[in-house]
């Protein structure tokens, strides 16, 4: 719930502001967005702070696939970076549950199901990464070539396919560990 202001009256100023103020002048408008947004913040949500684990869990859900989504086009379509929000998931269920007071037979559930959530989403973030990566497969292998400052041989798009497979493979793997074991530390 906190920074979700900001975050969207920053892109929104930034994407809306776009063909209406000078190229220059975007980003201001973009700030603009962003400061009263923590405005918001502090008005509409810093009172109920003290109570953020009692948060309806369906606008959890709703606010966790909004960062998704803003995190990957943030960084430009590579989803590494959404490791992140599995990581904040798990924590905020592990401290949720502790503070319900919930056994650990129902700690293991939730977290788990928990963690398959947050697996299931970025692999349908890793699905809409390869969907760009394969769209136009000459300018990613571009892309990455000078991404990483390789210069020895081509990315062609046969190791494209292989790195979107390998590693969305250990994205997954990698989101459902993280954030389960986060969950355990945050209920300890």
């Amino acid at each position: 719930m906190l920074l979700f202001y900001p975050i969207l009256l920053f892109l929104s100023g930034w994407w809306l502001s776009i063909g209406l103020v000078p190229e220059n002048k975007i980003f201001v408008i973009a700030i603009l967005g962003f400061s009263i947004g923590i405005l918001a913040d502090l008005v509409l949500v810093w009172k109920k702070l003290t109570k953020i684990y009692e948060i309806n869990i369906g606008l959890v859900i709703i606010i966790y696939l909004f960062y998704s989504i803003c995190i990957l086009g943030f960084f430009m379509g590579v989803p590494i970076f959404n490791l992140i929000l599995g990581i904040i998931a798990g924590f905020f269920v592990g401290r949720r549950l502790k503070y319900s007071n919930l056994d650990n037979e129902e700690f293991n559930r939730s977290s788990r199901n928990t963690s398959i959530f947050t697996t299931a989403v970025i692999l349908v973030i890793s699905a809409i990464s390869a969907f760009l990566a394969l769209k136009d497969p000459l300018d990613t292998a571009r892309n990455l070539q000078g991404m990483l400052g390789i210069q020895a041989f081509i990315i062609t798009t046969p190791m494209i396919i292989v790195l979107i497979i390998v590693g969305g493979t250990t994205l997954a793997i990698l989101q459902y560990c993280l954030t389960k074991f986060m969950a355990q530390i945050a209920y300890r």
